[in-house]
């Protein structure tokens, strides 16, 4: 067997990677150096969190035989001193934070504290199997106060918003001081204070003995240690490159969204209407504990509403009282007006399902059935989670009529399962539409997604706002929401569970890069290799 690089870290060898007949990956040469901290770039689909499940040794590569009959590993480790081919060396020294690890949290449901989620990144469970030692137990603690993460220890697993839990499961990632640190679409759900938590503590560990393997679609999301980059495409590496301190130039991925349309805009909205919802002295209770204060929020017809504030500020539990999925307390109130409502008529949870559409990343976790795009569409008419009965002639038209106009009807027997994030999140957008909703909640709704599959989506708003449906959007990307200000009109900010804004939307300061990184000295597919 070829000796590694004493320093080679990680390397590829024409390491490919099969889904049954599907390639993920495909025939990649790549070598890791101490000292380089990685970009893997792509859009939606092309392997990069394949690519990193293989890097921690989650997956087995195949193995290409040489000329001579000899197998060449696809791909070996050497963080001890010795190159080895067995996950075992890496797995151990090795931590990761994926939309997958946290998709899983969300399904189990388990009820574990912040704590203990941050304390299984000790022994790599999902939960700790055996009581922490006291100097664990701290570990885990300093590191939830570095990331702004202390009031989250006590509380328990499924009562977290996204972006807390993405929090925490990044604590859970660093508390053991991993010798490689793999993150995919870290920053999705993070506010503006959790990110600058995690960029200081990033860039404490890039200069430490971590090296950093960064999946994103973002220039916002960029940790400024990223020291190098590579872009696939549909499993293969089309390019590598030493990215460059700050020089004013533009960065990569703002230089390629650049040449791709920009989002269609919506008309000026018309005057504002009746109203068509009306909280008033909304006080919410979680388990006793008091969570949102004296709320009053009325939308009217025509407006269109950003819900803002920091994670854990109370914006998940007010899109649950609007969805019908927490109540306010007695002495509050929450008003439906429209056709055939009257202030005295309280909406049962189905009415309150067909008036209001819902999209989230959390919603897609909810999703364990291998639907087509068809039977997704057509579980929003159902208001379930899944189908259990067979859909009637008009459901059937319904759900067509929406495919036609995002565009989706070509695509309607595709499966969820095999579906890139992009193409899901516009199923589920159709799903939201189908009942045809007065009013329709985006929840971070294009986290995950590449810049194509974001402005196709952010595209599609408009006809959507052309039928008549009004918009509550959430978002903590400067990039989503420098796209979709031009179609919004009024603002709702919250801070600890109260309203501290109540009005015209706000401007903000263009989305600039976490950092000045893919400014780049380009190399050949052929000149892939990067010297330590």
């Amino acid at each position: 067997m070829p000796s590694l690089s004493p320093l080679c870290l990680i390397r590829l060898r024409q390491a490919s990677l099969l889904y049954g007949s599907r390639t993920a990956l495909d025939g990649l040469d790549w070598e890791i150096f101490p000292g380089q901290h990685w970009a893997v770039l792509g859009r939606n689909g092309a392997g990069k969190s394949s690519l990193l499940r293989l890097l921690r040794g989650e997956v087995r590569p195949s193995r290409l035989p040489s000329g001579a009959g000899e197998h060449i590993p696809a791909i070996t480790w050497n963080f001890t001193g010795e190159e080895d081919t067995s996950p075992l060396a890496v797995r151990p020294v090795s931590s990761i934070l994926s939309p997958e690890l946290q998709r899983h949290y969300v399904r189990q449901g388990w009820r574990l504290r912040g704590e203990e989620v941050i304390l299984s990144g000790f022994s790599d469970a999902y939960m700790p199997y055996s009581p922490p030692s006291p100097e664990e137990r701290e570990m885990a603690r300093d590191m939830a106060s570095r990331l702004g993460a202390a009031p989250l220890l006590d509380v328990l697993a499924p009562d977290l918003s996204q972006g807390q839990l993405r929090l925490l499961l990044l604590a859970r990632a660093l508390v053991k001081k991993p010798r490689l640190l793999l993150l995919d679409e870290p920053c999705d759900g993070l506010d503006h204070s959790s990110r600058k938590h995690m960029f200081a503590l990033l860039e404490e560990c890039s200069t430490a003995s971590t090296t950093i393997i960064c999946a994103l679609h973002r220039d916002e999301d960029a940790p400024s240690c990223l020291t190098h980059a590579l872009e696939l495409e549909s499993g293969r590496i089309v390019r590598s490159f030493r990215l460059e301190p700050d020089t004013g130039r533009r960065p990569y991925l703002s230089q390629a969204r650049e040449n791709s349309a920009p989002a269609a805009k919506t008309p000026p909205p018309p005057p504002a209407g009746r109203p068509i919802f009306r909280l008033r002295r909304g006080d919410v209770y979680i388990k006793r504990k008091l969570v949102l204060r004296g709320i009053d929020w009325e939308v009217r017809a025509g407006e269109q509403w950003l819900l803002s504030g920091a994670n854990g500020s109370g914006k998940t539990t007010l899109l649950r009282v609007i969805l019908g999925e927490e109540h306010v307390a007695l002495g509050g109130s929450l008003t439906w007006f429209g056709p055939g409502l009257s202030a005295t008529k309280r909406l049962t949870l189905e009415e309150r399902r067909n008036y209001t559409g819902h999209v989230s990343d959390r919603l897609r976790n909810d999703y364990r059935y291998d639907l087509t795009g068809l039977e997704l569409v057509l579980s929003g008419l159902h208001n379930s989670i899944g189908l259990y009965r067979a859909s009637t002639e008009e459901e059937l038209k319904k759900a067509d009529f929406w495919l036609k106009l995002l565009e989706l009807e070509e695509l309607a027997d595709e499966r969820l399962e095999k579906m890139s994030e992009g193409l899901s999140r516009r199923f589920l957008l159709a799903r939201a539409l189908a009942p045809r909703p007065r009013l329709l909640i985006l929840d971070e709704p294009c986290s995950g997604l590449d810049a194509d599959s974001r402005e196709s989506f952010l595209s599609s708003l408009p006809k959507v706002m052309d039928q008549g449906c009004q918009l509550i959007f959430v978002s903590h990307s400067p990039g989503d929401l420098a796209e979709i200000a031009p179609l919004l009109t009024h603002e709702l900010a919250l801070e600890n569970g109260r309203v501290i804004y109540r009005g015209g939307i706000r401007t903000r300061e263009p989305a600039k890069a976490a950092s000045s990184i893919f400014t780049t000295k380009e190399k050949s597919h052929a000149d892939r290799k990067i010297a330590g």
